[in-house]
C-alpha cells in the first residue's frame, strides 16, 4: 500500500482499468525493438518458407535458357552455347526422325548446328561439320547435353529429384 496516498496495487488496477474502458489511460509503453536477427538465422527461416507459387506470367517471363562459352583447344578458341526451349528440342527430335526411329547421327549434328549460337551455324554446314574433328564435335556437344540436362548423369538428378520432392510420399 502506497502509504503517502493511501492506494493499495489492487487500488491502482482497478483506476487503471477503468480508465482504459473510459479512454483516459496513458499510451501504453513503446514494445522493446526486436533484436536484430543474425543471417544465419534469417538463412533457415528462408528454408522454413513454403516455396513461392509462380503465376503463369513468372513462368512465361523467366529468362531460363542458359548460356556457356566451351573451350575448343582443336579449334584454337571457343564456341558460345545455348540450351533448347522445349519447342526446339521436339521440332530436333521429328526432323532426326527416319521412319519411326531416330537417326541418331542428324539428330547430333541437330543438336550442335542449335545449340552452338556463335559462330552461327545451319544445316548447309552439315556435309563440312561431318569432316570435322570428332573429338571437338563431341566436347561441344556434351556441353550442348549437359547444359540442357539431357546427360545420362543429368537426367538421373532430374528423376532423383522428382522422386524425393513434394509430393514424394504419395
Amino acid at each position: 500500500m502506497d502509504e503517502q496516498h493511501g492506494i493499495t496495487p489492487i487500488d491502482a488496477a482497478i483506476d487503471s482499468l477503468a480508465a482504459a474502458q473510459n479512454g483516459t489511460a496513458p499510451p501504453a509503453p513503446e514494445p522493446p525493438p526486436e533484436p536484430e536477427r543474425s543471417a544465419a538465422i534469417q538463412a533457415a527461416e528462408k528454408i522454413l518458407e513454403p516455396p513461392k507459387i509462380l503465376s503463369v506470367e513468372d513462368i512465361l517471363s523467366a529468362p531460363d535458357l542458359e548460356e556457356m562459352i566451351v573451350a575448343v583447344p582443336e579449334w584454337g578458341g571457343s564456341v558460345k552455347i545455348r540450351s533448347f526451349s522445349k519447342q526446339r528440342q521436339l521440332q530436333m527430335r521429328k526432323d532426326s526422325m527416319n521412319g519411326n526411329e531416330v537417326d541418331s547421327e542428324r539428330m547430333e549434328l541437330l543438336m550442335f548446328i542449335e545449340g552452338v549460337v556463335e559462330p552461327k551455324f545451319t544445316t548447309a554446314h552439315i556435309d563440312a561439320l561431318r569432316q570435322k574433328s570428332a573429338v571437338a564435335m563431341d566436347r561441344v556437344l556434351q556441353a550442348i547435353l549437359k547444359l540442357g540436362g539431357l546427360t545420362p548423369d543429368e537426367q538421373g538428378e532430374i528423376e532423383k529429384s522428382f522422386r524425393d520432392g513434394p509430393g514424394a510420399e504419395v
